[in-house]
């Protein structure tokens, strides 16, 4: 959000803010007055599922929905949206709360909480978790706007949602299990 005071996530159009003054990282709807800094969205008229048939990294996974999504169609240079449901053996996130960064948060977004972004500008509000259900809400950026819906250097960008959409944030380190369920836009 602007000012870097939370974190903003669309779900079948439904707005999910959670705002950096909860620790917690709760949702609320969107007020009026709300801005994004960055926002990147898509809208999906039909998914095309495929099952993870094996647990998981993080970067396994993203090479998962790389190939995923070539052979359905889509092309690995333009972007897409898309989501997981499943369980999440491991998750890191946050939400960004508005205030100075810590002396770790300059060492690196994540830095000892295992994300790997550059983000020396804000604090945030650190969550790990084990055996979290919930959704993860991506964009893939492709080479178009690779370090503009990403950060630099990566291609995915990541939200992570409760499965009761009353918390939510940005992912900074993950493992899918086995069977949950990727949904990639149907090819045009």
């Amino acid at each position: 959000m602007a000012g870097l005071t939370g974190e903003i996530v669309v779900v079948d159009g439904r707005i999910l803010v959670s705002r950096g003054s909860d620790p917690q990282g709760r949702t609320s709807p969107a007020q009026t007055s709300d801005a994004a800094v960055l926002y990147a969205g898509a809208v999906v008229e039909s998914w095309h599922e495929r099952i993870v048939p094996n647990t998981m990294t993080r970067a396994v996974f993203e090479r998962f929905v790389e190939v995923s999504a070539i052979e359905i169609g889509l092309s690995r240079d333009a972007p897409f949206a898309f989501r997981l449901e499943g369980i999440l053996p491991s998750l890191t996130w946050h939400v960004v709360t508005g205030q100075a960064a810590s002396a770790a948060a300059t060492l690196g977004h994540g830095a000892g909480y295992g994300g790997t972004h550059a983000n020396k500008h804000a604090g945030m509000h650190v969550h790990k978790e084990s055996g979290s259900t919930g959704m993860l809400v991506g964009i893939y950026s492709g080479a178009a706007l690779e370090g503009v819906v990403s950060h630099p250097n990566e291609r995915f960008h990541l939200h992570v949602v409760d499965k009761s959409l009353t918390r939510s944030g940005h992912v900074d380190d993950y493992t899918v299990s086995a069977g949950a369920v990727l949904y990639l836009p149907r090819a045009r």
